[in-house]
């Protein structure tokens, strides 16, 4: 079987999700080609692609962003091209501009299976606007094409009731998480973690991972544990961020006087270090598609978490986690009660996280399922090799 994974970004939960799914995919011996885009890339996007093509498969840069412009018509004429020429049994799109381009491709003699993971429609967030409905008018469209994997039943109910997307072209296939990567530390690995950090002894360090944007609500991160730090004098705030993302952080911490219990922590390819060296998790995202990466983390490193009910996680209340404090979007009042309770409560005691994440979030569960879905709509079952490059193609995706 013969896959191509057309993405954008490069970077991010999309990237980290395809990068995973791609080397699993590779483990149970399906070829890998990829289209990506470097507009917005990773540390680890090039090292990706670099892996890609030791396997035999074919990268290609597509050189688009997440907005249209009309590079989009020779990205899609590319992904076109190598549909033509490599011949792959799926196509599978991730996120918006990806699901546009490739559930465009004109009619051909030969078509491959489709699948579109949005990664959280554009319409999901809160305050709906002009964009958002054009972004709602297009995915109704193109929802007609191909098989949607949605990543939580809140994403798929979208899709169902805002978007008219049929039951029959709807999955629900949750992201996963490396398990085996991710784990409680060690002792040792909590103490070199927390050195590294230069956090002071004796604090309480709530992990909190988010660029400076409306979705993640990080103004209510801040003011929560700006609350929760007048009831206890120990807790530190340890922010996993970009550079980029410092400077609005920074100027808000400076007005809240909270600059010496904040720690800034640049965002880095292994991000364990960050997780060995908190106690306490905190979310504050007004919607995401499903539980994100950075939350199944956090849980199979075992560590509790203080999480918004927000679209998309709307059962993280009722999901069974024995050290978890849901609360309504933005409400820093209930945030804080629930970071108190956490850190008063649930520090160095048995929670279940990890044993659920095992259970229903490992690679082997949940992109084993991806590949049952490709191999019943694709009808190929076995290894077979691909026919040869096209010469022009080729020479550019070199």
């Amino acid at each position: 079987m013969r896959v191509l994974e057309v993405f954008e970004p490069g970077c991010d939960g999309v990237f980290r999700h395809v990068e995973q799914l791609c080397r699993f995919l590779a483990r149970e011996g399906v070829e890998i080609d990829i289209a990506y885009s470097s507009r917005r890339p990773s540390e680890g996007l090039y090292e990706f692609v670099s892996w890609v093509r030791s396997t035999g498969g074919m990268a290609y840069d597509l050189g688009v962003g997440p907005a249209p412009t009309r590079k989009d018509a020779g990205a899609a004429l590319a992904v076109w091209q190598m549909v033509r020429t490599r011949r792959p049994d799926v196509v599978h799109a991730h996120s918006s501009k990806a699901g546009a381009l490739v559930r465009s491709l004109p009619p051909m003699w030969w078509r491959p299976a489709v699948f579109y993971t949005p990664h959280a429609y554009y319409g999901m967030s809160p305050g709906r606007g002009l964009s958002a409905r054009l972004y709602d008018a297009i995915e109704r469209v193109l929802g007609r094409v191909g098989t949607t994997i949605n990543v939580s039943h809140d994403e798929a109910r979208f899709a169902m009731r805002s978007l008219g997307v049929a039951s029959k072209r709807r999955r629900i296939i949750p992201n996963p998480v490396e398990c085996r990567r991710f784990s409680p530390p060690t002792p040792r690995e909590r103490a070199v973690a927390r050195e590294s950090f230069q956090i002071p002894a004796g604090r309480v360090v709530v992990g909190f991972a988010s660029r400076w944007s409306r979705q993640k609500d990080p103004d209510t991160a801040y003011r929560l544990f700006e609350r929760a730090l007048a009831h206890d004098d120990r807790l530190h705030l340890l922010h996993l961020c970009k550079r980029t993302t410092r400077a609005d952080a920074g100027a808000f911490a400076a007005e809240s006087d909270l600059m010496n219990r904040i720690t800034f922590v640049d965002y880095s390819e292994d991000v364990r270090p960050f997780f060995h060296a908190s106690d306490v998790f905190l979310m504050t995202s007004r919607y995401e598609a499903g539980w994100p990466f950075v939350l199944i983390e956090a849980l199979a490193c075992g560590l509790p978490a203080v999480v918004t009910e927000c679209i998309g996680m709307s059962d993280v209340g009722m999901s069974g986690l024995s050290a978890c404090a849901a609360f309504p979007v933005g409400d820093v009042a209930a945030g804080a009660d629930g970071l108190r309770m956490a850190c008063s409560a649930w520090l160095g005691t048995y929670n279940n996280h990890r044993e659920l994440v095992l259970e229903r979030f490992s690679p082997e569960h949940c992109f084993g399922r991806v590949l049952a879905e490709y191999r019943a709509e694709s009808g190929v079952a076995v290894v077979r090799r691909a026919p040869a490059l096209a010469g022009s193609l080729a020479r550019r995706a070199g």
